[in-house]
């Protein structure tokens, strides 16, 4: 049980954030577009520091929501158990 509302905490928290960290579903796409290509591809195209913006977003974001679900289930834990 403490681990599904880990889970649906750090979801709440992500969906909450999304729009703070990307503005839309366009920003959210456009940092996966970026994730997905080859920094040696976005360097030759000239976008290398959007590129690495793009993915530094991405990783914070991610970051975000596994650093409040992990919280949130060794915070239970201790309390329960």
């Amino acid at each position: 049980m403490i681990e599904f509302v880990a889970v649906v905490v750090a979801g709440a928290v992500m969906v909450v954030t999304f729009k703070r960290f990307f503005g839309g579903m366009d920003g959210f796409l456009n940092c996966l577009k970026f994730w997905a290509t080859p920094d040696s591809v976005s360097w030759v195209k000239g976008e290398y520091h959007e590129d690495r913006h793009a993915e530094f977003v991405l990783f914070l974001w991610i970051a975000l929501g596994a650093a409040v679900g992990a919280g949130v289930f060794y915070g239970l834990t201790a309390l329960f158990r």
